[in-house]
Formats: structure tokens, C-alpha cells, sequence
């Protein structure tokens, strides 16, 4: 089983989602290049982290995932959330405020899209993930508008390197969505 990155964008690393056994790679919906995917009703799992901003609008990138999945299929989101505290406080200076973030989603927003697109929403959460202060200094340098960015590149300039990279729990006012396509009679609205 050979697992592909998207070839036009190389974001994505889909484990669901590529070509073995006959069945057709979808590629990252970063680039545009999920909607020229496979049959329908084929990939039990499909992973959607850090792309769905970038799509405006969702709609057709969401239905493309709806058909593709299996009755019982599971669609896995993680986006920024435009309706955080952390966006509400931090307004201009919030991490995710990017210009190739073309949609933020609060989780009202997202769990709607989602119902319009025929998926039943299970859980919602804040979607924590592991990054390196290296990674953070890296990010403060090409985006100095963030909120922090400044102390964060006095510190990449203080601390040694094995400090830089230890992985560190971290929210950046993220949250993830898991949700199904039903088993039977729910139909994505047209």
C-alpha cells in the first residue's frame, strides 16, 4: 500500500485516500484537485486538517467528501475557530487571520455547513497538537502581525536548539469536528 501527497500542492499526506488495489487517489482540496475523485461510496475515513479555510465556498469540496464516503463513513476536521476567545480578543492580531485563509468557521457555522452537506455532526472539540518553539519562531518571522511574535523571535534567538525543538501540547484557537455520513435516507441538501 503506497500512501501519495497531493502532487500539485504536496500539503496533504491522505492515508484513506490513494490509489492501491484499483481504487482512485483523491488528492488535497487545498489545491482544488478533490473534486476530480473517485467512484462513490468507497473510503471509510476521510481527514480535512487545515484546508477547509482555504475553500470558498465549502460546499462542493464537502458534498465531493459526502459521496465519496461509505454509508457510515467518517469525515475528520480540523480548522481554525473564527468564534474562539482567542479571535474575539485577539481580533487583527489572532494567529489564523492569514489571507489565504479565505473562510473561518465558528463551530456553528461549520456544524451547518455540514448538516446542509447530508453529514450528522458526533463531536466537536478543542484540537490540540504538538509544535516546537522552532516552529513558532519560524511562523513569527514570516507573520509578524501575530499577537506574541516579537518575544517569539527574541527566544529563538536565546534558547539552544534542543529547547527550540521539544514538542510542547499547544491551541492556537483550533477545533476539530468528526462526523458521519448516515447509514440510510439522509440526503445532502441541493
Amino acid at each position: 500500500m503506497t500512501t501519495r501527497r497531493c502532487p500539485v500542492c504536496q500539503t496533504c499526506e491522505p492515508r484513506e485516500f490513494c490509489t492501491h488495489a484499483g481504487v482512485p487517489f483523491v488528492r488535497c482540496g487545498a489545491c482544488g484537485s478533490l473534486y476530480q475523485a473517485g467512484e462513490p461510496d468507497w473510503a471509510r475515513i476521510a481527514q480535512i486538517y487545515q484546508v477547509l479555510e482555504h475553500i470558498d465556498p465549502p460546499q462542493g469540496a464537502l458534498a465531493t467528501i459526502h459521496r465519496l464516503l461509505r454509508p457510515g463513513g467518517l469525515v475528520l476536521i480540523v480548522t481554525p475557530d473564527g468564534g474562539s476567545l482567542g479571535a474575539r480578543l485577539l481580533k487583527a492580531r489572532w494567529p489564523h487571520l492569514f489571507v489565504e485563509h479565505v473562510l473561518l468557521f465558528s463551530r456553528r457555522g461549520l456544524r451547518g455547513c455540514l448538516e446542509m452537506a447530508g453529514f450528522q455532526v458526533e463531536r466537536m472539540g478543542f484540537a490540540w497538537k504538538r509544535i516546537n518553539l522552532d516552529m513558532l519562531v519560524r511562523h513569527a518571522t514570516i507573520h509578524p502581525h501575530v499577537a506574541g511574535s516579537a518575544a517569539l523571535r527574541v527566544l529563538g534567538r536565546l534558547l539552544p536548539g534542543p529547547l527550540l525543538r521539544l514538542g510542547i501540547p499547544f491551541n492556537s484557537g483550533e477545533f476539530y469536528v468528526v462526523a458521519r455520513r448516515p447509514r440510510t435516507g439522509v440526503l445532502p441538501h441541493r
